[in-house]
């Protein structure tokens, strides 16, 4: 990455947090330190700048980047049900129309599990809820990526690798004014299917 024209690189972000009480284990000396590790934030560089990207900005980054990612993704209802889905596959498809960027992130997503429901039935993928936590997820994720991309211009990394892609409509024809001024959109249309 830092060789492309976006020139950023991903680094994970370790978080250390001592803990209060000490787990009970033999051989450990009243002395020993115990901590607890996170590891869902990811440090983003550039030769400028840094950001921390936290865990649902990082996830939405890399739905954007790849289509190998094969996370869980829990959803929330207001009655306090959550269901959660896993990717199957995704694709993404990027159209540059007049320096303006307007990306689609499509996902097969499986219906895994639900906590939390009170119903007379059992849930599949083409229950009101399922489908409704579905819509919920779609608006989710383009929000998370949104902000992570208002981020990226704040901090002035772009670690979107937006500049990479008007680099391929323009080449050489591409001037800094255009990449000063990039807009970015981008939609998540997900489809549930029956765990497999």
């Amino acid at each position: 990455m830092r060789c492309s024209r976006s020139k950023s690189a991903f680094v994970p972000f370790l978080e250390l947090t001592e803990m209060e009480e000490k787990p009970i284990e033999n051989g450990s000396s009243g002395d020993d330190k115990n901590y607890i590790v996170d590891i869902n934030k990811t440090l983003v560089l550039n030769d400028n700048n840094n950001a921390i990207l936290e865990e649902e900005l990082a996830g939405a980054v890399n739905l954007f980047y790849t289509d190998q990612v094969k996370n869980k993704l829990p959803v929330k209802l207001e009655n306090g049900g959550v269901l959660e889905f896993r990717i199957v596959d995704s694709s993404r498809s990027v159209k540059v129309d007049d320096g303006i960027i307007n990306a689609e992130i499509k996902m097969n997503v499986s219906f895994v599990e639900a906590q939390g429901f009170d119903t007379p039935y059992i849930l599949n993928c083409n229950s009101d809820e399922v489908l409704k936590a579905r819509d919920i997820l779609e608006k989710q994720l383009e929000i998370a990526l949104t902000s992570a991309y208002n981020l990226s211009k704040e901090q002035n990394i772009d670690f979107l690798g937006l500049e990479n892609i008007l680099f391929q409509k323009y080449g050489l024809s591409l001037d800094k004014a255009m990449t000063s001024n990039i807009d970015f959109n981008v939609s998540f249309v997900i489809e549930v299917t029956e765990n497999s």
